[in-house]
């Protein structure tokens, strides 16, 4: 391997290095976020459950709490995801094109 090219190596190294940082960070926030709606609805559900005045309201209540949480989850999952999907080909972008210049 010449000098250039290790050089080359050095730089897309460096560069997926920064991707892949980025992208945990983003992660980390969107996580951050994630958690902190989710406590704020536990937060909302437990005070609606202790104004329930019989079974039918708490079962009404619980089922309305479970169908958003599902929906919440499911949303989030779609953007986790999509978040790593985009993080993985940033990072993996300078390695593939370091490979693409040896041809």
């Amino acid at each position: 391997m010449s000098l250039p090219q290790l050089n080359d190596a050095w730089s897309a190294l460096g560069k997926a290095t920064s991707a892949a940082f980025a992208g945990a960070d983003q992660a980390r926030v969107q996580l951050a976020e994630t958690t902190t709606a989710a406590l704020e609805r536990q937060v909302a559900a437990a005070a609606a459950f202790a104004k329930v005045k019989n079974p039918q309201e708490a079962f009404e209540l619980q089922s309305k709490f479970a169908r958003e949480a599902l929906a919440a989850y499911s949303a989030n999952l779609k953007t986790m995801s999509d978040l790593w999907a985009s993080s993985l080909t940033a990072t993996m972008t300078p390695i593939r094109d370091l490979g693409s210049q040896k041809k």
